[in-house]
């Protein structure tokens, strides 16, 4: 009666663990499926792993957003299958897609390609400050070609890698600035090339760094898009006759850091290489990053008579060809001071 007993308990006890079973298989498999299939999205969602992640965050994120019911069968989903190794980033979950789809891309470092804008007339102090507020480039050190592993285009560059990258939006996936700064150099030898290529006859520059180098000063004169070819015009032509070009960005950037937003007199007759009210021709370096547009005026300067330039006050010039008429010009118009407007205006 014993041995009965015993059997029948054990038969209980098999029932049991065969019945538990059972649901837990059923259960995962349901698990399963939730994450195998196609999610009912609106739209789509970002979703964020940052550095030092892991599979429970991520857990934890999905089930927040109402996207897993379990986070545990996530985990163990992701063990048994091997997507584990999850890497950082930003990652899209379309409509119709699948966590399981999710961790094969998080696993692949699939990440969505982020982009990032630098404007015309930027100078490269301002590029590395937006690209270190997006944590793909540290401040410091400065920006050089020995830290871009790259070349200096031309043996005249003086070093710098100012005006040497290229404005645009630019696409990434990773975090590393300096191959976004490699492109942006790659893209400017390209158009700088062909703009060089195809530049007006007799233009006083000896080599395609110095059309960069009145490019960037344009970029920085030029407030109105339609009046660029004709700076480039009163700047070629100073330079034809031996006139300094005596333009304040050239100044300012002389300048660097101690420029406080309002250039004074005193800071016109301040020794500096950028310092075009004392030096003779272009400045040694580009002192900004100049677009297309720019470099097409250097490269073909509107024709005319045009000297003097001096700004009104709302980003467009009034022209000159006298020092007399210009002398006229700088009474009425830069009654605003140069802290509002520092466009070049020579002074008599």
């Amino acid at each position: 009666m014993l041995w009965s007993q015993a059997m029948r308990r054990n038969g209980g006890w098999r029932l049991l663990v065969l019945l538990t079973a059972t649901l837990l298989a059923a259960a995962a498999g349901l698990l399963v499926r939730e994450l195998k299939q196609p999610l009912a999205l609106a739209s789509t969602q970002t979703i964020e792993l940052p550095r030092g992640g892991h599979l429970i965050s991520l857990a934890e994120q999905l089930q927040q957003r109402g996207l897993i019911s379990q986070p545990l069968a996530l985990r163990l989903f992701a063990r048994l299958h091997g997507l584990e190794a999850l890497k950082a980033g930003t990652y899209s979950l379309q409509p119709g897609s699948s966590i399981e789809q999710l961790l094969i891309a998080m696993v692949n470092a699939e990440t969505v390609p982020e982009r990032i804008t630098f404007p015309e007339g930027w100078t490269v102090a301002q590029w590395q400050r937006a690209m270190a507020a997006r944590g793909l480039l540290a401040e410091a050190p400065p920006l050089s070609w020995q830290g871009l592993a790259t070349a200096p285009p031309v043996a005249d560059a003086a070093g710098s890698v100012e005006g040497w990258l290229f404005p645009d939006t630019y696409h990434f996936r990773d975090r590393e600035g300096r191959t976004i700064a490699q492109l942006a150099v790659a893209r400017m030898v390209a158009e700088l090339d062909r703009v060089w290529r195809n530049r007006a006859a007799n233009l006083p520059y000896s080599n395609r760094y110095q059309l960069l180098i009145m490019a960037s000063i344009i970029e920085r004169e030029t407030g109105v898009a339609a009046e660029r070819a004709q700076i480039a015009g009163v700047f070629v032509r100073r330079l034809q006759r031996g006139m300094r070009l005596q333009t304040d960005p050239t100044v300012i950037y002389g300048l660097g850091d101690s420029f406080d937003g309002d250039l004074r007199r005193a800071d016109l007759k301040r020794a500096t290489p950028y310092n075009t009210y004392m030096i003779d021709g272009l400045p040694p370096t580009p002192i900004a990053n100049p677009g297309l547009a720019s470099l097409e005026a250097a490269a073909h300067p509107a024709p005319g008579e045009w000297l003097y330039f001096v700004g009104k006050g709302d980003g467009s010039h009034h022209f000159s060809v006298t020092l007399a008429e210009h002398q006229s010009a700088v009474k009425r118009y830069q009654r605003f001071g140069r802290a509002q407007q520092y466009r070049s205006s020579p002074p008599p």
